[in-house]
């Protein structure tokens, strides 16, 4: 992973500070994935029983075919063969794990150098890198588990949305896979797609009307699937109410320490609970002090990037990026309704708050610099990068 993270710096003429950068970004990941393995080792969790293949035996599979399947069932799939004919540890599984969601850090981490104003100063360079290590993503998405799969597809799709004409076959086995890992975050990528057709300036509007008759007969199927899954008897508004009370009384069923009683909750206090908590107060240990230190960074990022927008009436946000804020509402509003326990929103949130962290970002930077490097004014940016090989 270290020399494709030079074959690629050299192929995007990355300068050497921001090669550097990469490694470390490799480094810092992999580290997270030591200590996953260590606090599972002392506190237990569902990672072991994923690559034990026990999260799930409903299927009473015995072998590796037998053990395909969605969500649990595909990351127990997935496992088969390293866990049980390799016989490798599950600290090993965890780096596999942390080296599939690296894929999705370096895509990320070039589409954001490849779209950065060229004369932006390393301090401001700094900045940015720093947001891509806050640490609730890393820990989460560095071991066994839906989180390391499903962060590395979504960011395949959200930046090969800015290219939809080059990139189809990439942007439908990302959904895809996000859809058999998390259906529901598999779903949301369909929105942001035709987000993404829409502005799309390359295809002509009769390729734009197949393509988009096309996503909605697959946004149809997924829906249909979804309220099998869901087991919403009827899809509307009853049928909907009656899904997140029970999902509310399935989850309080546990009397997990960390409930929250978010279906009491008013609107803003279930936002301010998703995006906020673990509040000063509520620390308990380690993890929960820094998952306070992140919700409050977070907190300012957001306070200074909304009094910017205020007084300059707009700002210069990649593409890719407004494609992350878009998801990362929509799963946002969809877990606000779904989950009452605390611990489980911390992990959930994990892979989509990046892309609103990047977004405070991208305001706060300066935006009155020359366009992104290698680029004239009538281009978004230069040769964009996105595969993880570094193939334009």
């Amino acid at each position: 992973m270290a020399y494709t993270n030079h074959r690629i710096a050299k192929r995007n003429n990355l300068a050497y500070h921001e090669g550097l950068a990469l490694q470390i970004l490799l480094i810092y990941h992999l580290l997270f994935a030591w200590i996953f393995t260590a606090f599972l080792g002392t506190h237990g969790g569902d990672a072991i029983r994923y690559w034990d293949l026990t999260a799930d035996i409903s299927q009473e599979a015995h072998t590796w075919l037998e053990h395909w399947g969605s969500r649990t069932f595909f990351i127990q799939w997935i496992n088969y063969i390293p866990a049980r004919i390799l016989g490798l540890s599950f600290g090993v599984g965890n780096t596999l794990y942390a080296l599939i969601s690296f894929l999705g850090f370096r895509i990320l981490f070039i589409y954001l150098i490849n779209n950065t104003p060229s004369d932006l100063t390393i301090s401001w360079k700094g900045f940015l890198f720093w947001i891509l290590l806050f640490p609730n993503i890393h820990f989460w998405t560095a071991g066994v588990g839906k989180e390391a799969v499903l962060f590395t597809a979504t960011c395949y799709a959200l930046i090969g949305f800015t290219a939809i004409h080059k990139h189809y076959i990439q942007i439908a086995l990302a959904i895809l896979l996000a859809w058999w890992i998390r259906p529901v975050f598999g779903a949301a990528l369909i929105p942001v797609f035709y987000l993404a057709l829409y502005l799309n300036p390359v295809l002509r509007k009769p390729h734009k009307i197949l393509i988009s008759i096309s996503s909605t007969a697959l946004l149809l199927y997924f829906t249909y699937q979804l309220t099998i899954m869901m087991h919403l008897e009827a899809f509307n508004m009853q049928g909907l109410r009656d899904f997140i009370s029970s999902q509310f009384q399935f989850l309080e069923y546990f009397h997990a320490a960390s409930y929250i009683p978010m279906e009491h909750y008013t609107l803003l206090e279930k936002l301010g609970t998703l995006f906020f908590r673990p509040f000063w107060h509520e620390i308990r240990g380690f993890w929960y002090f820094a998952a306070a230190v992140e919700n409050t960074t977070f907190l300012i990022l957001l306070i200074i990037s909304v009094s910017i927008v205020i007084k300059n009436k707009s700002v210069k946000i990649p593409q890719a990026v407004i494609f992350g804020l878009f998801y990362g509402c929509m799963i946002a509003v969809i877990l606000i309704f779904s989950l009452n326990n605390l611990g489980i929103i911390i992990r959930m949130k994990s892979t989509f708050m990046i892309f609103l962290y990047i977004t405070t970002a991208f305001i706060i930077i300066p935006n009155n610099l020359p366009t992104p490097r290698g680029t004239n004014p009538s281009q978004d940016a230069r040769p964009k990068t996105l595969d993880a090989r570094g193939k334009t």
